[in-house]
């Protein structure tokens, strides 16, 4: 699965594509291949639906982020790098990976990080995610140094919501990035729980009935029963699954609107007309009484309250 088209690798300086790589994702030390300081590189950006994308192509030894790099740009990104052409080596903290088209790396940008690419050029899709929202989502679960496979069946989700933010033929892509957030959460989750291996079939019913939550938590009408016939089980079933992880289809679906309508708050801007209840109702609420209760017992105040300190901060 090829996510995007990269224009042809240009012959530059090591030093300019540094400095065009520091643009666009941050301070790097790009060392080459070849004594003459060349390197065949190209590196674009393109924004979707709120997100920030790199397109990096390079056929440098090595790319290092090193502390000196972190003290002239502290950065405050996780990036998500899927590894779309050749193959290459990443590594962060305690874990290296071998980078094959289809795998996907979290980096964190505060801590040091290397990239390796010595068997030809390689070309990167890195999806740039707010620090402070993501660890506002995800809490201890995200971090640098994280490996998703290109097997991982949520992995291969994520990828399939990539491609539809990419295309730019995705007419509610809000909600396709919402859906990206939902499926990473999910592998986060599940991988906050210490599986090894197989995960055991709840687990496995419960990964691919919040792949489908994601996809479809805006509908008003999409319910447990849905979620179920999709997940090709009786929704008993589908109940004792999530019973395992110690929770029910209705409090996680209901979850997911919650955190997507929080979202919408915290970036709608000064002076635009969307109310309080078209949010709710864009997130899949259809009662409002319910939205109000349930989002004040989550967050500790009421939407509108949010939204005037979103307001304020700006």
């Amino acid at each position: 699965m090829v996510l995007a088209k990269f224009d042809d690798l240009c012959e530059m300086p090591a030093e300019q594509f540094g400095a065009e790589l520091k643009q666009i994702c941050g301070c790097f030390d790009v060392e080459p291949t070849n004594s003459l300081d060349q390197i065949a590189g190209h590196i674009s950006s393109r924004s979707k639906a709120g997100l920030d994308f790199a397109f990096v192509g390079q056929n440098a030894n090595t790319v290092h982020r090193r502390g000196r790099n972190i003290r002239q740009d502290p950065g405050n990104h996780f990036f998500l790098v899927v590894q779309d052409r050749g193959v290459s080596r990443m590594s962060q903290a305690d874990t290296i990976v071998d980078m094959e088209p289809g795998d996907m790396f979290l980096v964190d940008s505060t801590q040091a990080s290397s990239f390796h690419c010595d068997n030809g050029p390689s070309m990167q899709v890195s999806l740039h995610l707010p620090r402070d929202e993501m660890l506002h989502r995800f809490g201890k679960r995200i971090k640098g140094g994280i490996s998703i496979g290109r097997k991982d069946p949520l992995g291969q989700a994520m990828r399939s919501v990539l491609m539809e933010l990419l295309d730019g033929k995705q007419q509610r892509q809000g909600h396709v990035a919402e859906a990206l957030y939902g499926i990473l959460g999910a592998f986060l989750l599940n991988r906050s729980l210490g599986e090894a291996g197989q995960p055991d079939p709840n687990r496995q019913m419960v990964n691919r009935a919040l792949h489908f939550m994601s996809l479809y938590y805006a509908d008003p009408n999409f319910s447990p029963a849905q979620i179920a016939d999709l997940t090709g089980v009786s929704l008993r079933q589908l109940q004792r699954a999530f019973s395992a992880v110690n929770d029910t289809p209705h409090r996680r679906l209901q979850q997911m609107r919650l955190e997507a309508a929080d979202q919408m708050l915290d970036r709608l801007q000064i002076g635009e007309t969307r109310s309080v209840a078209a949010t709710a109702f864009e997130c899949g609420f259809r009662d409002l009484s319910t939205f109000y209760r349930q989002f004040k017992e989550r967050y500790g105040c009421a939407p509108g309250e949010k939204l005037k300190l979103s307001h304020a901060m700006q």
